[in-house]
């Protein structure tokens, strides 16, 4: 079985991680938005009586400075409540959406990728890793470990492994340059690799002799055979989890850091491991630190940062400081600087913000030495702190400098990112690539970013909206179609990224547009995803009912979406409260006049219902409120 899938590095270009805000919306039911004076995000730990008064206790009197820094205090497990990167369910922000993985690694730039394959065994004389090296297709790498018999080293299967996965990083910037290969296909590219008998034979192999593997290899293994797909219940995953603990002392900075970036997205049994990784960390901090070991650093920090103590993240921010005295951050490559920014940016780290502008101001001395990459990343966080203004006005420079470049050599698709940095005046501009982008085979890739340009420059042609809804939904469907096994709430979570971004929309555009078609099908569609299992998990409940709720005919909610949400009230987290009210919110607006009394008295009841809750949430805010002053 030949596996004929060659491959070819392309030049690509990339658009950053998501903007960092996260805007609190709701009706009466939500009022109190917590809003950090340094910053632009808003706190999600917020609620209001809505006109019904606390019944037990009088509300504390206190400044709203003091609010602020006792909400600061509090983690969000007290509420329930995600933070970046928990789950799928946090309400999506007002102002930004998150760009998918895929999308982000679409587009990540040639010269920000590692050449994995050859720093593993750098310097190696070994005939077939050096062929293995050289390898521009999957089956050229299989061939070479045929060559090794049935029992290939520790070596040479490592190096196949992270060759397969720098393969596949290339076959994906492959597909992006030549806009014809698709999520799908990337997918599919995967499950090939995976299911192929050498594969299979590589993964036996590596389980004998994992233990000859040297600690950058060991965590290596673990962080891309995850990447590839491989179970991590898989008996070679379990069997190079082990080693790794038992090896995990005499990790270098290098080892630690691929360690804890496996681990970040490994759930709950995952922190068993970083707790014993957080000492090890602590112990490199005491080390004169050069520029790629802070770099390193900063991953190890960034992937551990819900384990962080106070302790050691005055530490890490002791040295950050230092480091600014010395000039350090003026002189060094600007990745270790933007990574810096990125632990800095994480909203449980109050204090954070203070060496946050002087970070972006070293950045914005040494701007024309960034690339594409580090701008998007730079105005990215940018969004969180709005300061300072002198970076804003490079990074609106630098995108009318693109944009000028791609009029000249042609449009492409990653420019639509560059939209909410330009005048409006280059509305006619973007709406051009919008139109083009709308037959590519890929455009469901690019439903986050067609949808923040339209956003942002407001458009008044209503055919180019509703050619992008329409096919939005459809092509939503359509790779629901494509994947063949489906986990719970996998459709909702699909279906979300144009649901939940038609009511900002419409909203946004202040109820002047509105697409009937889609807001009938998906109504039909999430209607049915109420009828499953999903039906049965509250923060699913709530997001689709809010939509329901909010385009639902003036005749009433469907007693079936009125019934789940009055049962699944007392299980709705503050975010899930945020969804109902904006749904009752649209509902509201879209049926000012004639409104039935049916529908007046459901949405009295799901009022009630909504202010006993976030009631609720008052009580456990003054709870550790009076905890913290007491403190």
């Amino acid at each position: 079985m030949r596996f004929d899938i060659p491959v070819k590095t392309m030049w690509v270009t990339w658009f950053g991680s998501r903007l960092g805000a996260a805007t609190c919306i709701g009706t009466q039911h939500v009022a109190w938005i917590l809003h950090h004076h340094s910053s632009s995000y808003c706190l999600p730990h917020v609620a209001s009586t809505a006109y019904s008064r606390l019944s037990d206790r009088k509300v504390t009197s206190f400044s709203r400075s003091a609010f602020t820094l006792f909400t600061n205090r509090i983690h969000k497990r007290h509420y329930g409540i995600g933070t970046d990167g928990d789950s799928d369910d946090d309400i999506m922000s007002d102002s930004e959406f998150e760009s998918s993985g895929f999308f982000r690694r679409k587009i990540q730039e040639k010269d920000q990728l590692e050449p994995l394959r050859v720093n593993l065994y750098p310097g190696s004389n070994d005939d077939i890793i050096k062929k293995i090296n050289e390898a521009n297709s999957v089956q050229e790498v299989f061939d070479q470990i045929e060559r090794c018999g049935n029992h290939p080293s520790a070596e040479h299967l490592s190096q196949a492994i992270v060759t397969l996965w720098d393969l596949q990083k290339v076959y994906g910037r492959y597909g992006y340059d030549c806009f014809m290969i698709t999520k799908n296909e990337i997918n599919q590219f995967l499950e090939k690799i995976l299911s192929h008998p050498m594969f299979e034979k590589i993964s036996v192999c590596l389980m004998a002799v994992c233990e000859d593997l040297n600690n950058s290899a060991l965590s290596s293994m673990l962080l891309y055979l995850s990447k590839l797909g491989v179970s991590n219940q898989s008996p070679v995953m379990q069997k190079l989890t082990l080693v790794c603990m038992e090896r995990m002392d005499s990790f270098n900075l290098t080892a630690l850091s691929r360690l804890s970036v496996y681990l970040r997205d490994q759930g709950i049994k995952a922190f068993f491991i970083q707790s014993k990784l957080l000492p090890l960390i602590a112990s490199k901090l005491d080390e004169c630190l050069e520029a790629d070991e802070f770099y390193l650093m900063s991953i190890c920090f960034n992937s551990t940062k819900r384990l962080i103590t106070r302790p050691l993240l005055e530490k890490y921010l002791a040295l950050v400081q230092k480091k600014i005295n010395e000039g350090f951050f003026e002189t060094c490559d600007p990745r270790v600087t933007l990574k810096v920014i990125k632990v800095l940016d994480y909203p449980e780290f109050s204090s954070r913000h203070k060496l946050t502008q002087p970070l972006m101001l070293c950045l914005g001395e040494n701007f024309h030495s960034l690339s594409i990459v580090q701008v998007m990343d730079l105005s990215n966080y940018f969004h969180s702190i709005r300061e300072p203004l002198d970076i804003f006005k490079k990074i609106c420079q630098y995108s009318v400098n693109i944009i000028s470049e791609a009029k000249i050599s042609g449009g492409r698709p990653d420019i639509l990112c560059l939209a909410p940095f330009t005048s409006v005046k280059m509305r006619n501009y973007f709406e051009r690539l919008i139109v083009e982008q709308l037959d590519e085979k890929d455009f469901h890739e690019y439903i986050m970013v067609i949808f923040k340009a339209l956003r942002y420059f407001k458009t008044s042609n209503p055919k180019l909206c509703d050619a992008f809804w329409i096919k939005s939904m459809n092509s939503v469907e359509e790779e629901l179609k494509n994947i063949p096994l489906h986990f719970l709430g996998m459709k909702e979570m699909t279906r979300r990224k144009v649901y939940q971004r038609y009511m900002y929309f419409n909203n946004n555009l202040g109820g002047t547009y509105r697409n009937f078609a889609l807001e009938r099908t998906m109504s039909t569609l999430l209607m049915e995803d109420l009828e499953t299992c999903c039906g049965l998990m509250p923060n699913k409940v709530a997001s689709m009912a809010a939509f329901i709720i909010g385009y639902s005919s003036r005749e009433g909610i469907p007693e079936s979406v009125y019934e789940k949400v009055i049962s699944c009230g007392p299980q709705f987290s503050i975010y899930d409260t945020m969804s109902i009210s904006r749904g009752i919110q649209i509902s509201l607006a879209l049926n000012r006049k004639n409104l039935q009394r049916k529908l007046m008295q459901q949405i009295t009841t799901i009022c009630r219902m909504l202010d006993a809750r976030t009631e609720e949430f008052l009580k456990v805010c003054l709870f550790f409120f009076s905890m913290f002053t007491e403190i």
